[in-house]
């Protein structure tokens, strides 16, 4: 980053020389660039990251390759905030943007009309923090993966960690280390690393330290670090949280249900199939699950079936954030229109442990979309989800529903306790989190698809009389849960617009596709986080109703 001892001279002594070069130039842009070109040199990268409203996926990655490589000094996020012009009237709060100032917008023309006469509408929301500076999800992603102090597992099993100081002028005197060894999200053993451990580590230094762990439980078993202002600052309070890491000592598979005992009753009713036990009653239609009573209590206000569909965000919109006539013609847009034409077809199988459904689905993407759900005779569903597309890549593959009023708070083993999703949840530590339904949500300015949580193995939505649990048998799930069902979350232009009632929304998911972030407005997303054609997605879960 800094000049070697001869170009210093040249520079002192104001004789010409070239000390940077921009490789991405108009017209170096389409030439190849030779590794002996750039590899002495420092390498810094301008807008790698763009934080488009839900995005800033594969964050990650390229702070690895910063770490990775000495020559890669770093580079810049666009941007830090949201630019919006804030209103309030008798409706309430508004955060308004382009185009809602009666200014003229050519769709035509998009970006390239002159400001005095076009805008590009929502574009100016590409910050890590809102408008109003409240931080973003994915502020907490940035946190994460810029922190510098770390804590590596070098002998997990017998309590060896060491300390890395990637500060460059202090020690780590100015901070507590704290642990925490938890099972299934619950905490079993926890305390402080001695100062003495780390306190001294120098710069770029190492030190080890070794804890005394109890036998590991089995379950999901994490151990988490946590790093804390010793006292306050000008910025921080005491206590405040600097960076953390956390390891999976553990993660055993959830344990398949015994089979319990009870009967069942089966009733044909004009093509629905009713299964009715011990205080419960739930109805199947095209191969949809459309009543689930407890107590006579209907849960449901619309039917649990499969979703690939999401809200689109900014960057699954891609070129029709500039000129929306093109949206219908992208791939994102197309799983709204297939989602609206599949048809299920039912039919009822023996089975030792309960009432089986077979359905099987007809949807114009797929080549491959079955459900099979097992009511046992104590009322729990299990429901497995398997799809696979013929030649789209997908978004999400997973079921959803919309809940009757009556849940208010949600609590669940996985990733949060904030928004994450698989291309930036690095940021989001496994643990065990409740709060209420209406916080789950993320505002984004343009409202879109939000609020999801990586990793879970279980989540329990729970009310004054109702509660709805969900396991995963199959390996993790994400899940949501919104006050507005999804179709109204992609009509809406601005939060204004979105009404909330006391209705849930909850979607659950085997997969979905990463939010993107390398490029502005364009989903760009790396290999791991794209749900490739003619590949199998499953959600395997467990549903039990009542309190």
């Amino acid at each position: 980053m800094y000049p070697d001892q001869k170009l210093f001279e040249k520079l002192c002594t104001k004789t010409p020389a070239t000390f940077g070069v921009n490789v991405g130039a108009p017209n170096t842009r389409y030439l190849e660039i030779k590794r002996e070109f750039y590899e002495h040199m420092p390498v810094i990268l301008c807008e790698y990251a763009h934080c488009m409203e839900n995005s800033l996926g594969n964050f990650k990655e390229h702070c690895d390759a910063f770490e990775k490589y000495d020559h890669l000094c770093g580079g810049y996020i666009w941007d830090f905030v949201d630019q919006a012009i804030h209103s309030a009237d008798e409706h309430g709060e508004q955060w308004l943007y382009g185009s809602d100032f009666s200014e003229r917008y050519d769709p035509m023309r998009g970006h390239k009309s002159p400001f005095t006469t076009g805008s590009n509408r929502y574009f100016c929301a590409n910050g890590i923090v809102a408008a109003d500076r409240t931080p973003h999800p994915a502020a907490e992603e940035v946190k994460k993966c810029y922190q510098t102090i770390r804590v590596r597992a070098v002998d997990p099993e017998h309590g060896v960690f060491e300390v890395y100081n990637a500060q460059m002028f202090a020690d780590l005197s100015h901070y507590r280390l704290t642990w925490s060894l938890e099972s299934e999200g619950r905490k079993i053993v926890g305390g402080e690393v001695p100062p003495e451990a780390y306190e001294h580590t120098p710069p770029f230094g190492k030190s080890r330290f070794t804890l005394a762990l109890p036998q590991i439980p089995g379950g999901l078993v994490t151990l988490t670090f946590r790093w804390l202002n010793k006292s306050k600052t000008l910025w921080a309070e005491a206590g405040f949280e600097q960076a953390f890491d956390q390891f999976v000592l553990k993660n055993d598979p959830a344990k398949q249900p015994e089979a319990p005992k009870g009967m069942l009753k089966h009733s044909r009713k004009k093509g629905a199939l009713e299964i009715s036990g011990n205080g419960f009653a739930y109805r199947f239609e095209k191969g949809a699950l459309t009543s689930m009573k407890i107590r006579g209590s209907e849960y449901l206000d619309s039917p649990l079936k499969p979703n690939y569909y999401r809200a689109l965000t900014d960057n699954d919109r891609e070129l029709s954030n500039f000129v929306p006539f093109l949206l219908p013609f992208y791939n994102a847009d197309s799983w709204r229109r297939g989602d609206k034409r599949q048809i299920g077809f039912m039919r009822a199988v023996d089975s030792p442990e309960g009432a089986m459904i077979v359905a099987a689905w007809y949807h114009p993407f797929l080549k491959k979309a079955e459900t099979q759900y097992l009511v046992r005779p104590d009322g729990t569903i299990e429901i497995d989800h398997r799809a696979a597309s013929r030649r789209k890549t997908m978004l999400r593959a997973g079921m959803q529903c919309t809940l009757k009023a009556g849940f208010a708070e949600a609590e669940w083993l996985g990733r949060g306790p904030g928004e994450n999703y698989p291309d930036r949840k690095t940021g989001s530590p496994i643990g065990r989190y409740r709060m209420k339904i209406e916080s789950l949500e993320h505002p984004y300015m343009r409202p879109q698809e939000n609020g999801a949580r990586c990793d879970n193995k279980t989540l329990l939505l729970e009310g004054a009389e109702k509660a709805l649990e969900v396991t995963g048998l199959g390996g993790e799930f994400l899940f949501s849960a919104w006050r507005y069902t999804q179709a109204a979350l992609d009509k809406a232009e601005h939060q204004h617009e979105l009404k909330r009632g006391e209705m849930t929304t909850l979607s659950l998911d085997g997969a979905m596709r990463g939010v993107g972030g390398d490029i502005p407005g364009a989903t760009a997303l790396h290999e791991p986080y794209i749900m490739k054609p003619k590949q199998e997605f499953r959600l395997h879960i467990l549903l039990k109703a009542g309190k």
